[in-house]
């Protein structure tokens, strides 16, 4: 990836990434972090981001995986708590050896292999992958667990309040889609949440648990072989149509034009 002009943007899919040259500077909401040569750079989900200040040279070699994919490859390694979500933004550039520079390239190239290898299913590419994965992720928390900084973390009420909204979004947004719910379960008013979640990453509440229906949706029609009936039953609406106008209204196209647009 070269980066040629300022461009900032909020970033659902979690990357993980090495700085190869050059030099530029990571902003993470309010947090400003140079990034030069042998830097790996972890950026975890639904955080606000722009890389400025980008040397003409800038470039990087990265993964990048859904939220979804995220969420499954730490399921089985221990909980995301707010102390380590906080404890890696404030910790997403870090210096490595040119020897460990040259392994987490290997790393990467392996991982893009395994993902474009041929496999006899979808299923079996998805645990392939996941299993890199979690080696990655592994030694990202033993490093946390094993740094004294990470008790001296730091977070606000608000920056909390905003974690424990995507926590919730993740786990009823099929079921629930309103504000209200989640502003109920946090037991602040709709309206503070919409204020909070907006001044920390740019979008608004209801933004965000669209954008989790979204991606599920996507991922369920890349699924060749479901059709369009399972999809609507698997993420709850009440039927073809509805889901049909949903998805155009936030895709900007209709389901079945989405699924032809992947396969074609």
């Amino acid at each position: 990836m070269r980066i040629k002009k300022e461009d900032a943007t909020v970033l659902t899919h979690p990357l993980g990434g090495i700085c190869l040259c050059g030099t530029a500077v990571l902003n993470i909401f309010s947090f400003k972090m140079k990034v030069a040569r042998n830097n790996i750079i972890v950026i975890l989900p639904n955080q606000l981001v722009s890389v400025t200040e980008a040397s003409s040279d800038f470039s990087m070699r990265y993964f990048k995986i859904s939220e979804l994919m995220f969420q499954e490859t730490l399921s089985v390694l221990w909980r995301m708590t707010p102390d380590f979500f906080f404890y890696m933004r404030n910790h997403a550039v870090y210096h490595v050896t040119d020897e460990e520079a040259e392994s987490f390239q290997r790393y990467c190239n392996f991982l893009i292999t395994r993902a474009n290898r041929p496999v006899p299913t979808e299923d079996f590419r998805r645990e392939n992958i996941l299993q890199v994965l979690r080696i990655f992720y592994w030694e990202l928390y033993v490093s946390y667990k094993e740094n004294p900084e990470a008790q001296k973390t730091k977070y606000s009420h608000k920056e909390k309040l905003v974690y424990d909204f995507f926590c919730l979004v993740l786990e009823h947004y099929q079921k629930n889609s309103e504000v209200t719910f989640y502003a109920d379960k946090l037991n602040v008013s709709p309206k503070y949440l919409t204020m909070v979640v907006y001044s920390l990453t740019g979008r608004s509440a209801k933004s965000w648990i669209v954008e989790y229906m979204i991606l599920e949706i996507k991922a369920l029609l890349r699924n060749c072989s479901l059709d369009i009936k399972e999809v609507v039953s698997r993420t709850k609406f009440p039927n073809q149509s509805l889901l049909s106008r949903f998805f155009r209204k936030y895709a900007g196209m209709s389901p079945t034009e989405y699924r032809n647009s992947i396969y074609i």
